[in-house]
């Protein structure tokens, strides 16, 4: 009993002193944490000369204020997060620089077209070039940061010009139409508007501006009207026979190579039954602004039929370069996404494509075998472009 009663004691001995003795352990690592982060700390001071003093081309560096228990991996975590930072803020100023040079080239860009141009984003105009300006009959810099919906004139058909140029933009990637500008009050022109979607680095839209004026009044003419088709605007397919023969019978001061292609819409008759017309019509719109754009000077697009068109190229280079447009065209509405009624849509073209430099051509069998060979794309698998046998091709 006196043996267990005596070493209870001391086991309570034991433990009391254990118990005083924390605060003075705590007190001793302290001492030994703060000795740690003192020689992490050591290398950012400045190098002190014997005596004291510091060199004379040494700035000195205020102390650090280090909070309590902080370990040295934490200081040197800090100093990574320290020039991490730095070099975002000088990134940030570059990228700053950056923007600021590339709208100045994108002002520039506008300013050099020969027509009007607007840069566009979320309906608010964000730069308008001097020539705009004066279609709109405005100064450019009280054109800026203004709203689209307050320039355009029928208010009442607007929203849904809107809708469908948005629609057009996310589809085909452009728009293009005739749409009622507010001049001063109570005067309105028409001008036609080509919307083209940027992408990055420059977000928004970019909008060509011209006068319709003078177009609106030739549609009106009776002599237009019989010679061109009223849903694209191109040439018919009289005016394309009779432009054809007049070029093969003229006799050319030097041979110049022909090149004559024969374009279906590939899955349109889908599309028009079950989209309805009016995005028919659309899709021809921009198929007719696609060969417009590669006719060239002295070229002719036309529509030929429903979905049918021609482009007769009067001065091509080459055969490959006949070759190159045909499947660049076949490509390029491929990469259309029409969606109509929240349904997407897969359209292409069928190509019949011929070059020849000879001279003395019949107009009506170029067209016949540039049509076959489209015939022989369809069979083939569509989109894609066949080139016409030319042993078919008779001379006059």
């Amino acid at each position: 009993a006196l043996v267990g009663t005596a070493v209870a004691v001391a086991l309570a001995l034991l433990g009391a002193l254990w118990w005083l003795s924390r605060p003075l352990v705590g007190l001793l690592r302290q001492g030994t944490r703060r000795r740690a982060e003192a020689q992490a700390l050591r290398p950012l001071a400045a190098p002190v000369q014997p005596g004291g003093r510091m060199p004379d081309d040494v700035v000195p560096v205020p102390p650090l204020a280090v909070p309590e228990g902080l370990s040295p991996l934490v200081l040197d975590e800090a100093s990574h997060l320290r020039e991490h930072w730095q070099a975002l803020e000088q990134e940030l100023h570059r990228s700053q620089q950056q923007a600021g040079s590339l709208e100045a080239a994108v002002v520039q860009l506008l300013e050099a077209m020969p027509g009007g141009a607007v840069w566009e984003q979320g309906e608010v105009l964000l730069y308008v070039s001097r020539r705009a300006a004066a279609l709109l009959g405005r100064d450019a810099k009280s054109l800026q940061g203004v709203h689209l919906h307050q320039l355009l004139h029928n208010q009442s058909g607007l929203r849904q010009w809107i809708a469908r140029a948005t629609g057009s933009l996310a589809s085909f990637g452009h728009v293009r139409g005739e749409v009622p500008w507010k001049l001063q009050p109570g005067l309105t022109r028409w001008l036609q508007v080509q919307g083209q979607s940027m992408q990055l680095p420059a977000l928004g839209n970019l909008w060509l501006l011209d006068d319709a004026e003078v177009l609106r009044q030739q549609r009106r003419l009776a002599r237009w009207q019989d010679a061109h088709d009223a849903g694209t605007g191109l040439p018919n397919q009289y005016t394309l026979q009779m432009q054809l023969q007049s070029w093969c019978a003229a006799p050319p001061s030097e041979p110049q190579g022909q090149g004559l292609l024969w374009l279906d819409v590939d899955y349109f008759t889908a599309l028009n039954a079950t989209a309805g017309r009016a995005a028919g019509d659309e899709v021809l719109r921009q198929v007719a602004w696609l060969l417009q754009r590669e006719q060239g000077a002295h070229g002719l697009a036309a529509r030929v039929g429903s979905d049918a068109f021609v482009l007769w190229l009067h001065a091509a280079d080459t055969e490959a370069a006949v070759q190159t447009l045909a499947w660049r065209l076949c490509a390029a509405v491929q990469e259309w996404a029409p969606h109509y009624a929240g349904q997407r849509f897969v359209l292409g073209l069928s190509v019949g494509w011929l070059w020849t430099d000879a001279a003395d051509l019949d107009a009506d069998q170029l067209l016949r075998t540039a049509e076959a060979a489209c015939r022989e794309a369809k069979r083939s698998g569509q989109g894609r472009a066949v080139q016409a046998r030319l042993p078919d091709v008779f001379r006059q």
